[in-house]
């Protein structure tokens, strides 16, 4: 006798592979295709889901103060430990006045954040005590178009993984009136950093003397 072979197609393939039905027909009554696909559709991310990581996302925090930082610099830094991305960083930085300045004058702080890749950041001699990022291999040198020889200081590099900086400036009469300023900063970020980098954020002043003080919340997701 010969073996009979069925010719009924499985539904999930039939469904799967694109071709349109116009109802499934469950316990005697009509279900729209509308349904019908979408409980396939159900199955078929739960089928595709498993085994795959699941993605953590999470926030960490710190926040430090110079209390004079008058004409100085200093750095924080902190050690990655396991492969993540960044993906977003919000920053509140703030400068006051911690006594009235002899003679009024202007007051600024530079704040950055970067990535040292593959162990601790390096500092630069000087009092502001600048973190030293690599120059970015995927960009040239910046050219400064200056007819009028504008007075610098001016960076002729991009600095590669700096994914903050910021710059606060006011004015400082001897009354002091006016002269606190903040800046909160907002940043989506997709940057990578892996095992043995480094976070490091830096802050510098010039100017009238004071306090200033910087928050920062990181968002990142493990890799």
């Amino acid at each position: 006798m010969a073996r009979r072979v069925s010719t009924e197609p499985n539904r999930r393939t039939f469904l799967l592979g694109g071709c349109i039905a116009l109802a499934v027909v469950t316990a005697g009554l009509l279900t729209p295709v509308s349904r019908a696909m979408a409980l396939v559709s159900e199955e078929f991310a739960a089928h595709n889901s498993k085994g795959k990581k699941k993605i953590r996302a999470s926030t960490a925090s710190f926040g430090w103060e110079l209390t004079d930082i008058e004409n100085n610099g200093a750095n924080v830094s902190f050690e990655v430990k396991r492969a993540m991305t960044l993906t977003a960083i919000d920053v509140d930085i703030a400068f006051m006045l911690t006594a009235l300045p002899a003679a009024p004058g202007f007051t600024e702080v530079l704040c950055t954040g970067s990535v040292s890749r593959g162990g601790p950041p390096t500092f630069s001699s000087g009092p502001q005590a600048y973190t030293g990022p690599p120059a970015s291999a995927d960009f040239g040198t910046i050219q400064f178009h200056n007819p009028n020889n504008l007075k610098g200081p001016y960076n002729m590099q991009l600095a590669q993984d700096q994914f903050l900086a910021v710059i606060i400036k006011a004015w400082a009469p001897t009354d002091g009136t006016a002269s606190s300023t903040e800046r909160h900063v907002h940043t989506t970020l997709a940057l990578h950093v892996n095992a043995g980098d480094y976070l490091v954020f830096h802050m510098d002043h010039a100017g009238v003397g004071g306090d200033v003080e910087m928050q920062v919340v990181l968002g990142y997701e493990e890799r």
